[in-house]
């Protein structure tokens, strides 16, 4: 008998189906993966079971028995323990501390205890970890680990694990898959959501594919290799191409007339942290030439926010070099990198980093350049019929429809982009960086901003264009660069770049590349 059945899933969020009749079982004392792309309706599953969401349809059955939908707590009284990409612990407190916390023990009377089961539970596991330290002491991969404890200590038999591996080393990884197969050895069954095949071959049994919320295929982890899964995860596509053998170069060769020109932009040896100080983008090289647009690919979450922001001036590199036409740019505001380098930003987060919703259209227009002539005139007074002119010729060139003279939070999201991509090409760029720039838009809207972006390029503009739509990159970008742990794992020209090469690098097979070799000025 299974120890898990899920029949007949189905969840839909405002009317779009996140999910769509998934029916599927789990043996016990395996690890099961679960692979899809961004938006193919992982999270949401798991969501479901452990308790955060309620399906619109279908059920959950354990050991033959149906879980009540909707109850987290009920879910983790029937031994589900759910592990979320961004753990919940308390960083000021200890590992013993957080244990205690979630076995309902407090941090007084139960913190010996529960570090003595923490200790016991960690010998068996193989695990390295100090329950006595603070959470906000500790690495990612011993948070990692206090997080995995916690649902063990609580008696969690199933343990559910959410893109785990996102903030650690490739070190912590390997270590993290050799723990779950001695988990499953064990007696519990574990659900692994991820995106990377390397993960999946290191420590599953068998891989459930989602795409676009529905089931794809469930197969033991034998019957399938590579090149197969990274097919089925982004879907059919044109007649692929041999994919690269590991470990190869996967960089195309020098486009013509680039061989001797200066890149616009020269990303050499990029590292940049997190939030949290945690690793994010690791010793990252690559060029853009005039008229290139370079696209990012990759599952979200993987380094390309904290890498825009970098080049951006949102974030400050903790080490590498950036130069815009072989000028080095120092760590700067934005608004300074825009002055000297002519360096435009399309924030993937219009309403929280692109625009100040309770302000009207002209005043948005005019954010970038706010400080300085001809915007801010004599004794800092506001150059208002500049900003009005600004305005309709937004409105006229960039088809912005709606009240714009009324607080921008009652303009659509696409005229809302609109309105962000009038502001940044109005400083006629030498290098835009996109982010997302379609997230959220409808097909006209996003069809035309692809148009916008594209008709930048005939200037000399170099674009970085940074979207987990794979069929989007495909068709703006003449080369893409895949991320996947913080690293590019590899660059391909337009013709390469088929479905399943994408998604054996989106997947981490190849490992990392440079755009510093014979490759790198295509």
């Amino acid at each position: 008998m299974p120890r898990l059945t899920l029949d007949g899933i189905a969840k839909s969020f405002g009317g779009v189906p996140a999910l769509a009749d998934v029916t599927l079982d789990i043996a016990p004392g395996t690890v099961h993966a679960v692979l899809g792309e961004n938006g193919a309706g992982k999270s949401t599953l798991m969501n479901i079971l452990s308790g955060l969401y309620r399906p619109d349809a279908g059920t959950v059955r354990l050991d033959g028995r149906v879980v009540p939908p909707g109850d987290p707590k009920l879910a983790l009284d029937h031994g589900f323990g759910m592990i979320h990409q961004h753990l919940t612990l308390v960083d000021r407190f200890t590992g013993a501390e957080n244990i205690a916390l979630a076995t309902g023990g407090g941090v007084g009377t139960g913190v010996i205890a529960a570090a003595a089961a923490g200790r016991a539970l960690a010998r068996d596991l193989g695990f390295t970890v100090d329950l006595d330290r603070r959470i906000e002491e500790m690495p990612p991969g011993m948070r990692q680990r206090v997080e995995i404890l916690k649902v063990l200590v609580r008696g969690a038999t199933i343990v559910v694990l959410d893109e785990p591996t996102s903030v650690l080393t490739p070190a912590e990884a390997s270590s993290l898959m050799a723990a779950l197969r001695r988990l499953a050895a064990a007696g519990r069954t574990v659900l692994l959501v991820t995106h990377k095949l390397a993960e999946v071959f290191a420590a599953a049994d068998a891989v459930t594919v989602l795409r676009r919320g529905r089931l794809v295929a469930t197969l033991p982890i034998a019957a399938i290799d590579a090149d197969g899964l990274a097919a089925l995860m982004v879907g059919p596509g044109e007649a692929a191409m041999p994919a690269p053998a590991a470990g190869a170069e996967v960089m195309p060769a020098p486009a013509a007339g680039h061989d001797n020109a200066v890149p616009v932009l020269e990303v050499a040896a990029l590292d940049v942290d997190d939030d949290a100080g945690r690793p994010a983008v690791r010793g990252v090289s690559f060029r853009i030439h005039e008229g290139e647009v370079l696209g990012i690919a990759g599952v979200d979450g993987n380094g390309q926010a904290e890498l825009a922001e970098a080049l951006a001036g949102l974030r400050r590199p903790r080490s590498g070099d950036v130069l815009v036409d072989g000028v080095t740019v120092e760590p700067s505001r934005p608004r300074q990198r825009l002055a000297r380098h002519r360096v435009a930003y399309v924030p993937r987060d219009r309403h929280h980093a692109g625009l100040v919703l309770d302000m009207d259209g002209s005043r948005n227009l005019i954010l970038r350049d706010v400080d300085r002539p001809p915007v801010r005139r004599r004794f800092g007074i506001i150059d208002r019929a500049l900003a009005a002119a600004r305005l309709a010729r937004a409105v006229a060139d960039f088809d912005v429809r709606g009240a714009v003279n009324g607080p921008v939070r009652a303009l659509s999201g696409g005229n809302q982009q609109k309105l962000v991509l009038a502001r940044e090409l109005g400083h006629q760029p030498r290098l835009l960086i996109a982010e997302q720039p379609t997230k959220g838009l409808d097909v006209a809207a996003t069809a035309f901003v692809q148009r916008k972006v594209l008709a930048l390029t005939s200037t000399g503009a170099a674009v970085l264009y940074i979207s987990t739509e794979l069929d989007e990159l495909r068709m703006v970008a003449d080369r893409i660069a895949v991320m996947s742990g913080g690293r590019i794992t590899g660059i391909l020209s337009r013709d390469q770049a088929d479905p399943q090469s994408l998604g054996r690098l989106m997947g981490g097979i190849d490992r990392p590349s440079t755009d510093d070799t014979a490759g790198a000025a295509a």
